[in-house]
C-alpha cells in the first residue's frame, strides 16, 4: 500500500478547497452549491483540467494510454460546460438530434461525435483493466479511488431528478428539502472528480516508484 502523499495529489485537495472557500465567502452556500458558476462547479472543471494536463506531463509512465486518458479528461471537463448541449439543436450529444428535424448533416456530425467518444471511453477502460485488477492484488492505492469515485457517481445519479420521483410515489419535495437534495448531489459530483482525478495521480506515483526500483 502506498504512503506517501504526491504533491501533486496536494495540490488538486488545495485547489479545491481554495475555490469553494472563495465562493463560500463571496456567494454564500446557495449559489456554492446550486449555481453553474458556483464553487462545487467551477471545482469539478478545473480538477478534470488538472487531471488532463497532469495526464500528457505523465506520458513517460503513462506511454500509449497518455492521449486516451488526457482526453477522457477533457471530455470529463466539457461536460461540465454541458457541450452536449451545443451547437445544434436539441444538442451535439443529445439522442434526441437522430429523431429531430435537424438537417442530415448534423446528424452525420453528431454521430462521429458520439463514436469517437465511446472509442475513447472503451480505450481507456479495456486499456486500464488488466492494470486495475494487477494494481489490487498489489494493494496500491489507485484502483480503491476508482471504484470510491464510481460508487459516489451512481449516487449522484440516484438524486439527480430526485424530486419528480418522490412526488410520483406521493412524497412532496419542498423547497428546502430540494436544495438539500441538490447541495448532496453537488458533493457527490466534487467527490467523483476529486477521487478519480487522485487515482490517475496516484497511480502515475506508483508507476514512477517502480521505474525507480
Amino acid at each position: 500500500m502506498q504512503r506517501q502523499i504526491p504533491s501533486s495529489f496536494l495540490v488538486a485537495a488545495l485547489m479545491v478547497v481554495v475555490i469553494v472557500a472563495q465562493s463560500l465567502l463571496r456567494h454564500g452556500v446557495e449559489v456554492t452549491f446550486t449555481e453553474e458558476h458556483g464553487g462545487m462547479e467551477r471545482a469539478s472543471l478545473l480538477l478534470w483540467l488538472y487531471a488532463a494536463g497532469f495526464a500528457l506531463f505523465s506520458k513517460a509512465y503513462l506511454k500509449a494510454m497518455t492521449w486516451p486518458l488526457a482526453l477522457f479528461f477533457l471530455l470529463l471537463a466539457l461536460r461540465e460546460l454541458d457541450f452536449h448541449n451545443w451547437w445544434f439543436d436539441p444538442g451535439l450529444l443529445r439522442g434526441e438530434i437522430f429523431s429531430s428535424d435537424a438537417p442530415l448533416w448534423q446528424k452525420v456530425v453528431s454521430a462521429i461525435a458520439m463514436t469517437s467518444i465511446l472509442g475513447v471511453v472503451l480505450f481507456v477502460v479495456f486499456g486500464g483493466f488488466g492494470k486495475f485488477f494487477a494494481a489490487m492484488r498489489e494493494k496500491r492505492i489507485w484502483p480503491w479511488l476508482v471504484v470510491a469515485a464510481l460508487v459516489f457517481a451512481f449516487l449522484s445519479t440516484l438524486l439527480d431528478g430526485i424530486g419528480p420521483r418522490l412526488r410520483h410515489i406521493g412524497i412532496e419535495v419542498n423547497d428546502a428539502m430540494h436544495l438539500k437534495i441538490t447541495m448532496g448531489e453537488e458533493v457527490l459530483e466534487l467527490l467523483f472528480s476529486l477521487l478519480l482525478v487522485s487515482a490517475i495521480i496516484f497511480g502515475v506515483h506508483s508507476l514512477a516508484q517502480s521505474t525507480r526500483r
